[in-house]
């Protein structure tokens, strides 16, 4: 099974362009619904596949990602040892 997380980081960039500020609802590796609301995503992803698990993310704005580009390499570290920072 692909996994919706790794799929969600690796894309990340690609999905600014299109789903910026969005829900995006994954399963595997296909984006199979998006939108502004996030209980609208998640229930259309369970209609079109009600037995799979739907992973659900949100695709952030480009003003917070340069945000992140102000961040201290000891305070990176620090957040990426605590899982909260991940480098594109």
């Amino acid at each position: 099974m692909k996994d919706a997380l790794e799929y969600f980081r690796a894309n990340l960039v690609n999905m600014i362009a299109k789903y910026e500020g969005e829900y995006v609802a994954i399963i595997e590796d296909k984006i199979i619904a998006h939108g502004r609301d996030v209980k609208k995503v998640y229930q259309e992803a369970k209609d079109k596949f009600p037995k799979k698990v739907v992973f659900l993310g949100q695709v952030p704005r480009k003003e917070a990602l340069i945000l992140w580009e102000n961040v201290s390499s000891l305070q990176r570290k620090i957040l990426q040892a605590s899982g909260l920072f991940t480098d594109l």
